[in-house]
């Protein structure tokens, strides 16, 4: 069944996260351990969290989603969502996820207004530039399969400005097939300060 504990990890997907993953090109493991970062107490996202989150990745009208949180299958026609019954049932769904799912999803995305809602698509481009897209991902892999024999490394350095800990950054890049080691951090604040 669907509704199996997943967590941010590597674990099998359920069907709507694998469906999520097709049609959004997201990487979904990635996409949760993004959103567990964003929340306080590091609570995990319920199977049912993680079911409306990744049909919603899936375009999905909330009533579908509705029905197929409760019935766990697509309706076969219009007529089985266009009653009361499923307009009462995407109401409460809509205001308990705007509760959780929403909530995580506008705080990772550091969106401060309380009335902005973002479209799913704009959170769909917002996880693909943090890496969690599919394809990059893969593309990523294949250049670390490629890397050349002699192991050569080039020295760079580049500045990151963000909220993340260089054991974070470390780490996604890592994931995505770059072996980097960072030596030395600056904070640019504290040095313009001195100045």
């Amino acid at each position: 069944m669907s509704d199996r504990v997943l967590s941010a990890t590597n674990e099998e997907l359920c069907s709507e996260c694998q469906e999520a993953e097709k049609q959004s090109k997201l990487d979904i493991s990635c996409v949760l351990k993004e959103l567990a970062s964003a929340r306080k107490n590091k609570i995990s996202l319920s199977p049912k969290d993680r079911r409306y989150l990744c049909l919603c990745l899936c375009g999905y009208d909330i009533k579908i989603i509705a029905y197929r949180l409760a019935r766990s299958k697509m309706p076969e026609n219009i007529k089985e969502i266009e009653n009361a019954e499923y307009h009462r049932k995407a109401n409460i769904l809509k205001a308990d996820m705007s509760k959780r799912v929403h909530f995580w999803v506008k705080q990772r995305m550091d969106i401060l207004d309380g009335s902005y809602k973002p479209r799913w698509p704009e959170v769909i481009d917002f996880f693909k530039k943090l890496c969690c897209n599919r394809e990059a991902t893969k593309q990523n892999l294949n250049l670390k399969e490629n890397k050349t024999e002699n192991n050569n490394f080039n020295r760079f350095m580049f500045l990151i400005e963000g909220d993340r800990s260089p054991e974070e950054i470390n780490r996604v890049l890592k994931e995505a097939g770059i072996n980097v080691k960072i030596k030395r951090l600056v904070n640019i604040q504290e040095e313009n300060e001195e100045q």
